[in-house]
């Protein structure tokens, strides 16, 4: 993993860019590693940080857009969801 978060998509094109599916890789690898109650939280512990500042290289890189851009986006998308689901 390169310090700003990237994880290459393979080994000759370090550029691209595939969806972040390591943390649900993560999750399953918790979930296979035993009996509800007795799973490795340390283990999900352990990689959340790495997982986080990818998932946080991802989005930025996928969307260059501001912040602010972004969030006023995402805000009128919700409203606009929610006001489709009322019927009106």
């Amino acid at each position: 993993m390169h310090p700003n978060g990237q994880i290459p998509a393979y080994e000759f094109a370090f550029g691209d860019v595939n969806p972040p599916v390591h943390a649900w890789s993560a999750l399953r690898v918790y979930e296979i590693s035993g009996a509800r109650g007795q799973r490795d939280r340390q283990f999900l512990e352990s990689v959340f940080q790495k997982l986080l500042l990818n998932f946080t290289w991802w989005v930025n890189r996928k969307d260059a857009r501001p912040f602010q851009e972004r969030a006023r986006s995402a805000a009128i998308s919700r409203c606009h969801r929610a006001s489709t689901a009322d019927g009106s």
